[in-house]
């Protein structure tokens, strides 16, 4: 296994990659047959202060795993800390991460608001009797898969992207990429383009991309800046003499991928990360002679990270609302160890954490903190996208949870309100597929544009059918074409990494046979993501009446209700003493349930009573 490789007579690890506001942390201790010590000690040693912490003794039993728990962590600052164990002449380092999120703000005065969401911080609702808060879901459509492919190497879809054409039909590009040894993610790309009646199709192959509709025409929710100018260009290092000056919204951080480039700062390392700027002279030039992350793919010895190593391409990047502090995701890279990390994983000793960085200046930067733990430690963030909806003032976070046991990516929700505390409902799936033969049964990944319709929105995804660790047996060794990812080829990579053990779906798939089988002939698809326009979360009552409360709302409008009212639902308008003023009862599926006028002064409540109905969002047109 794993761990023997190791020389020490212990090993121990922590369950989670971080803890949020832990009161306790967690983990195994694991000491050699042949040892005879009773016990561990355990110190802690922060990585920002250099302060030591006594955590007292474990103890053990020889070749048996001691499972490790130490509650009295609750006062230490959040960073990172150096854990040691000892267990006689022998010592042990491991990463510890803690993060401390404050209880969501909720707002101070009255909710002035445009739209008001319904979330699980409660904000919008001062009362509520026999309501839950849970979170919403998505649908999936197939809309392409490579099996209509013309090109029998068809590895992969890239990048899809959904459009609204002119004559109100929905059309999804695709790029399609082959499978070419040693240059899978540089290889050649063609275009396919599918369109529907309906963005819930069915879909057609077309030859070109017709007239599209104005990108303004797109449901709006973004925030955020992506990627640099121009990737890749040989720009200079700023100098104020010469370039003038540049503020925080000229910033951009640039991706440098797999070509060589010298910018004259020395050779740039594949896959890392610059950061640029366009100054007042036109300029784009780079603000440091260094880059700000540098993929880091995977751990030897005992490295442990230093907060921007980072990996796997994602992120991106928004503003304070004040404007003075630029904000950017990116996935770091987090050294795993056994029992917890993942042997047949490409990434297997280290696991992705999606890490907060800001800077002010765009020159010098620091991390805030991991976004919103996920509930198992074979969970990881594989990409994340922020989005801001203006009207509502709410960001939210569009999260690719990996499964790594399991090797599925599948969308997870989480949100802020102030682009900085992300918050998730712990088990909330805001879309997973589990069938044998989905068209997304693994790998899923959303495109940029979103596009309303009625009740729905709709965004374009891409997936893969196969194990997400099919690069190492396949482009990684040289193979030359798909049919050689052989049953003996899969056995011979992965059977030492104990694959029919840990991999959670091997007898699912056929073992390494059925393995081979799927990678080669893969299947990878494009769809359609539909979910309810506003429909992060819902209030929802069931057979008995739910009641709600609002709090105190100011401003005027047309006050309409997205809700789905299966029983029914009165809404009505309380004044500042609570008395009703105007009430009105609404029945069916609408996002847009037109209710009464608002009072355009003073503070108002809004009551609502329901049986049998979800209700999403209150919003004032």
């Amino acid at each position: 296994m794993f761990y023997l490789l190791f020389m020490l007579m212990v090993q121990a690890e922590f369950r989670m990659p971080f803890y949020r506001n832990p009161e306790k942390v967690d983990g195994v201790v694991e000491v050699s047959p042949e040892d005879c010590a009773s016990e561990a000690c355990v110190m802690l040693r922060s990585v920002e202060t250099g302060m030591d912490y006594d955590c007292g003794t474990i103890a053990l039993g020889a070749g048996s795993h001691t499972y490790w728990i130490e509650k009295n962590i609750s006062s230490l600052p959040a960073g990172r800390y150096d854990a040691f164990f000892k267990v006689g002449a022998d010592t042990l380092k491991r990463m510890l991460r803690i993060d401390r999120v404050p209880e969501p703000q909720l707002p101070d005065g009255p909710v002035c608001q445009k739209k008001m969401l319904v979330t699980p911080d409660g904000w919008l609702f001062s009362k509520t009797r026999n309501v839950d808060v849970v979170p919403g879901s998505a649908e999936l459509v197939e809309a392409y898969n490579t099996t209509e492919s013309v090109s029998p190497t068809a590895l992969q879809t890239i990048d899809p992207e959904l459009y609204r054409l002119a004559d109100g039909r929905f059309v999804v590009k695709v790029s399609e990429q082959d499978y070419v040894p040693d240059t899978v993610f540089s290889s050649p790309r063609r275009d396919v383009y599918v369109v529907g009646e309906t963005p819930e199709g069915p879909f057609t192959v077309i030859d070109s991309l017709p007239e599209a509709v104005p990108a303004d025409a797109q449901l709006r929710m973004l925030g955020n800046l992506n990627g640099g100018y121009l990737e890749n260009r040989k720009y200079e290092l700023y100098d104020p003499a010469r370039h003038g000056t540049y503020g925080l919204k000229d910033v951009r951080i640039m991706r440098h991928q797999y070509n060589f480039t010298d910018y004259g700062f020395g050779p740039s390392p594949d896959r890392s990360y610059w950061v640029v700027a366009r100054t007042s002279t036109g300029d784009v030039v780079f603000l440091r002679d260094t880059p700000l992350f540098v993929d880091h793919p995977i751990y030897y010895g005992d490295e442990i990270d230093n907060g921007f190593m980072t990996n796997d391409n994602f992120g991106n990047s928004w503003f304070s609302s004040d404007g003075r502090t630029l904000y950017h995701i990116q996935g770091q890279a987090v050294r795993r160890f056994y029992p917890f990390d993942t042997p047949f994983d490409v990434l297997h000793n280290a696991a992705r954490l999606a890490t907060l960085y800001s800077t002010t200046d765009g020159v010098n930067w620091k991390y805030e903190h991991v976004i919103s733990p996920l509930d198992s430690p074979a969970c990881q963030h594989y990409g994340l996208t922020v989005r801001y909806d203006e009207d509502a003032g709410i960001y939210i976070g569009y999260i690719n949870a990996y499964d790594t046991d399991y090797q599925q990516i599948y969308l997870d929700i989480t949100y802020s309100r102030n682009g900085v505390d992300f918050y998730r409902v712990p088990g909330s799936h805001f879309v997973r597929v589990t069938e044998k033969d989905g068209a997304f049964y693994n790998d899923m990944f959303c495109g940029v544009n979103i596009y309303r319709s009625g009740n729905w929105c709709y965004q374009a995804v891409q997936g893969q059918a196969w194990p997400h660790f099919y690069p190492e047996a396949g482009y990684w060794k040289g193979i030359a074409g798909l049919d050689g990812f052989i049953p003996e080829v899969i056995r011979a990579e992965f059977e030492s990494r104990n694959l029919a053990e840990r991999f959670a779906r091997f007898e699912e798939y056929g073992g390494h046979e059925g393995i081979s089988e799927s990678m080669q002939h893969p299947r990878a698809s494009v769809g359609i993501l539909k979910f309810r326009a506003d429909g992060w979360y819902a209030a929802v009552a069931g057979r008995r009446t739910g009641r709600l409360v609002s709090r105190e709302i100011t401003g005027g409008g047309t006050l309409t209700v997205n809700a789905d009212i299966r029983g029914w639902m009165k809404v009505c308008l309380a004044d500042e003493s609570g008395r009703i003023i105007k009430k009105v009862r609404l029945e069916g599926d609408s996002a847009a349930h037109c209710a009464f006028e608002l009072p355009s002064e003073g503070t108002y409540k809004i009551k609502v009573r329901m049986k049998d109905a979800d209700l999403y969002s209150l919003s004032r047109e």
